[in-house]
Parts: structure tokens; sequence; C-alpha cells
């Protein structure tokens, strides 16, 4: 019974380090745009720039 008096205050500390990150989080723009990355594979821009730094395989 005396671990709840550490246990419970720890965990509340804990939980509220947790909701801080995550409003932190959410306030820096972490989680915007996060269909964007799967598309950028498909980006032209950088498609060319690997185009021109590779050399042609030759078999």
């Amino acid at each position: 019974m005396a671990i709840l008096v550490l246990m419970i205050p720890m965990m509340l500390i804990i939980g509220g380090l947790m909701l801080y990150g995550l409003v932190w989080a959410i306030r820096s723009g972490q989680f915007d745009e996060l269909e964007d990355e799967k598309y950028r594979m498909f980006d032209d821009a950088e498609l060319a720039h690997i185009r021109a730094t590779v050399p042609p395989h030759r078999p």
C-alpha cells in the first residue's frame, strides 16, 4: 500500500509529460501533411537529380 504513495504521483508526472509532448508535436506541425511523404518518391525534380548523378548501367 505504501508503494501507491510513490507510484501514483510518478504516473501522473509521466502522463503529464506525455500529454505535453503530444500537444507540443501538434502545435509545432509534426503531424501536418502526413500523406505527402509517400508520394515523395514520385517527385520529378528529385528523380532528375538522381538520374544526373548516377552513371548509366552498361551490361
